[in-house]
């Protein structure tokens, strides 16, 4: 064990050098990467699947992001809580997980996302990139939030401001998310566990005329809690045309019916545009922009016992989206999506060391779309809804000690009964092996994903080839992955992780003469690499973080968002009582963009490097009833010049100001 007290400057000055020497990693082929090691602990979020408990250091500055964590069944985690939301100054989905390694993101817009691809999208391992669908599982509380024609997320309507935390998995997760899971994001809501009440205000003003607001207030009395959030943002936008707003209103209402049993009700509603500037140069677009409302209701029964724990959730997500577009002729796009149904899991403990989760979920994903034309409307009547009816389980067993030597093999299967589609399997297996400070861990998994209702309006309405679109299978991905881990002691952590994609029946369009165009599975993609992290808190005053990720092997090589290196980076360090310093980075190199489902029109962004900075200074004593503090933050403190989508450069150095006061 390391006492960071007693040996604190050698010991910042032996981080410091770690963490140089990993930042040199980047510079090195990636075949180098390989030998790099690195260390699995348990999160407390990862009871669904299981969790150990591991020895902890207090730390008054927090890092950018949680050390990513492995459960039981082989597979990992990694988490951004509500402190490291803040120390990044993340406005969004996007800029929450910028700095978590493995993830890169796209987007062009200051506030609001445009669309659901290169205005505003969550890229992991490269999964995340194709459109109309998705082949990552955006969710909130475990519910999918997807677009139901389309299948695919919208950032606007995952708000970060009423997430407690934000869980990433980078990996294929068939059995517990099932359909889209080739990797999956979890934004779980924000509650009040503790008697009392809870109140905070918050506001910031910055460049481009930015206005930000938040209001919250939570409270628990008796058997009864409740949390309500109120938040606003808009930006008239670093160039012309780019102005964006987004409006959120969360409530939660929970009611404890016995020692075992809870009832609660979650409300969420987003009301966001943003627009489009057109690329750089160019004409900029005559109808620019994209509206959409969205309603989510979950109603959830739990149960928590020695025994056992599990629960039933309730949900119905809708949605209308408004696009004014021209071709011809000026037209709205117009959406209107409803996705409903129910998640039931179960978790037992039938021997000891022994887990058993039991699971169904019953999922309807559809909706209706429309062009609105002064000419007459296209896809008229083009409403659909696909059923799935997914059964699950999981079995997990811990031989041996947690503090000593163990070991915990794992194993799980989902069946999916569709009601359009041939049925399908996602099974997964894994294994957790260690002792101490050291773990080992591997994992294989299938996942699979289903074409959306989108493939039944393209193929029927707008390019006449009847019910060709059955003729569709899922995609599907085998994925492997081996990691090793080792704490050196409480505050330095090191972990390594090699991986290995296979895809296959990819969608894509063709248009074969004679036509008409269809979508088939013919695309093909493999991906392999090694991520590694190491994670530094040499002493309570201050912390810091490093992860890359090298893809060895990319096929093909024009494979989108797929960067062959990427790094993030980041340290917060409170050198007085009052005082909070945080920075944070990233290194993406050049990597293709544009749309996986249309080969062909790949188009290469050069790499770039960003660096960020936020100042807090808090204004009053750490007893007093009342929490006030004041900000600046800094985005792309060296005002490089860079774009995620080609034509559309992003901003260069932007200022915030802002308070916040908590009661």
């Amino acid at each position: 064990m390391c006492d960071y007290e007693a040996r604190g400057g050698r010991l910042v000055a032996s981080a410091s050098i770690a963490l140089l020497l990993l930042l040199g990693v980047v510079r090195a082929p990636a075949a180098r990467a390989a030998d790099a090691a690195t260390d699995v602990v348990e999160t407390e979020e990862a009871a669904t699947q299981g969790k150990d408990e591991v020895p902890t250091v207090e730390v008054v500055a927090t890092p950018i992001v949680e050390p990513t964590v492995t459960t039981r069944y082989g597979t990992q985690v990694s988490t951004v809580s509500e402190s490291q939301m803040e120390a990044l100054d993340a406005r969004d989905l996007p800029s929450a997980l910028r700095r978590v390694p493995g993830v890169t993101i796209s987007r062009y817009n200051h506030v609001g996302s445009y669309g659901g691809r290169e205005g505003g999208a969550v890229i992991i391992r490269g999964m995340g990139g194709a459109r109309p669908g998705a082949d990552i599982l955006t969710m909130v509380d475990g519910i999918p939030k997807v677009v139901g024609v389309w299948t695919h997320p919208l950032m606007d309507v995952l708000s970060i401001d009423n997430a407690e935390r934000i869980d990433v998995y980078k990996s294929p997760q068939p059995v517990f998310y099932g359909n889209m899971g080739f990797a999956a994001v979890d934004l779980v809501p924000k509650r009040r566990t503790q008697p009392g009440f809870e109140t905070r205000l918050s506001g910031a003003y910055g460049a481009h005329h930015t206005v930000l607001e938040t209001i919250e207030h939570g409270g628990k009395v008796g058997p009864w809690d409740y949390y309500v959030l109120q938040s606003y943002k808009r930006s008239r936008g670093h160039r012309p045309h780019s102005a964006g707003q987004v409006e959120d209103y969360f409530v939660r209402l929970g009611r404890e019916l016995s020692d075992v049993w809870d009832l609660s009700y979650t409300f969420v509603h987003t009301d966001s545009w943003a627009e489009d500037p057109g690329p750089e140069g160019g004409p900029v677009p005559g109808r620019d922009r994209f509206g959409i409302r969205d309603d989510m209701h979950v109603l959830t029964l739990s149960n928590h016992s020695g025994a056992t724990d599990g629960h039933v959730k309730f949900y119905w997500d809708s949605g209308h989206i408004d696009w004014p577009q021209f071709d011809v002729e000026p037209f709205n796009s117009v959406t209107d999506y409803d996705n409903y149904g129910l998640k039931a899991q179960q978790t037992v403990y039938p021997w000891e060391g022994g887990e058993v989760i039991l699971g169904f979920d019953y999922d309807v994903i559809g909706g209706r779309f429309a062009e609105e034309r002064p000419s007459g409307d296209a896809y008229e009547g083009s409403e659909k809804s696909f059923h799935l009816v997914s059964p699950y389980a999981a079995v997990s067993h811990l031989f041996g000690e947690e503090d000593g030597w163990h070991f915990i093999p794992s194993a799980g299967a989902r069946f999916t009964d569709h009601d359009e589609f041939e049925d399908g399997w996602g099974p997964q297996a894994g294994v957790v092996l260690g002792k101490g400070e050291t773990e080992l861990h591997a994992n294989y998994a299938h996942g699979f994903n289903y074409p959306g209702v989108y493939a039944v309006f393209q193929t029927e309405s707008a390019w006449h080839a009847g019910d060709a679109w059955q003729q569709l299978e899922p995609e599907e991905l085998d994925h492997y992955e081996v990691g090793l881990a080792h704490r050196v002691c409480p505050g330095l952590k090191a972990q390594a992780v090699a991986f290995w994609n296979d895809g296959e029946n990819r969608i894509q369009f063709v248009a074969p003469p004679p036509p008409p165009p269809l979508f088939q599975n013919i695309g093909d993609f493999k991906t392999e690499g090694v991520e590694v992290t190491l994670d530094v808190n040499p002493a309570s005053n201050w912390s810091a973080f490093v992860g890359a990720t090298f893809l060895t092997e990319i096929e093909p090589e024009e494979l989108p968002y797929a960067p062959e290196d990427s790094l993030s980076f980041g340290a917060s360090y409170r050198p007085w009582e009052r005082w909070r310093f945080d920075v944070d980075g990233q290194y993406v190199s050049d990597v293709f963009t544009t749309n996986p489902r249309f080969p062909g029109a790949q188009v290469e962004v050069d790499d770039y490097w960003l660096f960020n900075g936020k100042v807090t200074h808090t204004l009053t004593q750490r007893d007093d009833k009342a929490q006030a503090k004041v900000f600046m933050a800094v985005e792309n403190i060296f005002d490089e010049s860079y774009e995620y989508r080609a034509g559309y450069p992003m901003p260069g150095t932007t200022l915030t100001a802002g308070f916040e006061v908590r009661f």
